[in-house]
């Protein structure tokens, strides 16, 4: 008798059942039950696996579908607006505030947004990101619930309707390498086959998410000076007049006077004092770093290349070398009249139970059906 069916006797069985009995049936048995090269064992396992990751990802799932419900905007669903369909947004926008519509679908408003595919520019590199984004109006109700506590990162609670900056996610700034001591995201816009142009655009706030998936969000002010295709278009910097330079310096200690006087001082001590600098210095608060913005206008007119020239100097002279300083650039905004030439609709819901009834309706009396 070996040392394990001895044990086996020992420790576990009757003295009426002989120890090597016992001990063969378990190994004859063993084999059966485990299969041939352990076949049925690696399908048990593979069996537990498979109920374990069920229950792991059902559990998720739950999870996923309570962070969608308590989303502080599930209650805004949109409706795309087909291409010529435009001139029909007042009609339908009247209709669906209808008191009796309001109180049948639980409506709380209606409003129009615009959406823009942006070109950004990689902090890091000469990598560009295609992003999707949509319009805000200063005196849209989500604009509360985009920048309220829960969702604001830091960065302004809100913004005027003539904004030119724009409110970004966490999520995009991670992509393009930025973080939140930059003062400005680069927009990438085309001039021609070879040539596009950096423009920085102020960053008014980040914020944890957007609704729609949407990567950035603007004014509708901002839309239409964007979508300029001439050579008016205010962003396309190459046609300014280079009389001016803008600069900003990010730094929420810094005093109008201090940064005045350090600018001054370079000026005097360098090569570009023949150029008759005049300074305009003022408290800068609209972007997510408070800090002070100067803009030098200079005569006779620099180059854009003499520009650049004093702008590298100026940052690395003794006067300034320890500011975080930024170029911006003096826009010329074209004149924006009212339209309502929206590419969306976005309603707000009291509560999600009715927007299957809704949607119905839309597309009864419009043929127009709603992102689910």
């Amino acid at each position: 008798m070996n040392k394990l069916s001895a044990y086996i006797k020992n420790k576990y069985f009757s003295r009426n059942v002989h120890a090597d009995f016992l001990f063969m049936f378990a190994k004859n048995e063993g084999k059966e039950l485990l299969g041939k090269k352990y076949i049925n064992l690696w399908i048990l396992l593979g069996i537990l696996t498979l109920t374990f990751l069920t229950v792991g990802f059902a559990n998720g799932s739950l999870d996923y579908l309570q962070k969608k419900m308590s989303d502080p905007f599930v209650n805004w669903v949109s409706i795309s607006i087909p291409y010529g369909r435009s001139n029909d947004i007042p009609e339908i926008q009247r209709t669906v505030q209808f008191d009796k519509n309001k109180d049948k679908f639980g409506i709380k408003s209606v409003s129009g947004y615009y959406g823009l595919i942006i070109r950004f520019a990689d902090y890091n590199s000469k990598n560009t990101y295609f992003s999707n984004g949509r319009s805000i109006s200063s005196n849209n109700p989500l604009l509360s619930q985009v920048l309220g506590n829960k969702n604001l990162i830091k960065g302004r609670k809100q913004f005027s309707e003539n904004e030119i900056g724009i409110i970004v996610t966490e999520d995009l700034l991670t992509k393009l390498n930025y973080d939140d001591k930059n003062p400005y995201i680069y927009m990438e816009l085309t001039l021609d086959s070879i040539t596009s142009l950096k423009v920085p655009l102020p960053i008014i706030s980040i914020v944890k998410e957007l609704p729609g998936l949407y990567e950035f969000a603007f004014t509708p002010y901002f839309y239409y000076q964007r979508i300029g295709k001439s050579a008016s278009n205010p962003f396309r910097i190459d046609n300014l007049t280079k009389s001016r330079l803008k600069i900003f310096i990010a730094d929420k200690n810094i005093s109008e006077d201090k940064a005045d006087e350090d600018i001054r001082n370079y000026f005097v001590n360098s090569n570009f004092n023949s150029l008759k600098p005049m300074f305009n210095t003022k408290t800068d608060t609209s972007k997510i770093i408070n800090g002070v913005t100067t803009t030098i206008t200079f005569f006779p007119y620099p180059d854009e290349q003499e520009l650049n020239e004093i702008f590298t100097d100026l940052c690395n002279s003794k006067q300034c070398k320890q500011f975080d300083i930024y170029r911006d650039y003096q826009f010329r905004f074209n004149n924006v009249y009212d339209s309502n030439e929206f590419h969306y609709l976005s309603i707000h819901f009291e509560e999600l139970s009715k927007i299957r009834a809704f949607r119905s309706y839309m597309v009864d009396n419009f043929d127009l059906d709603i992102d689910m």
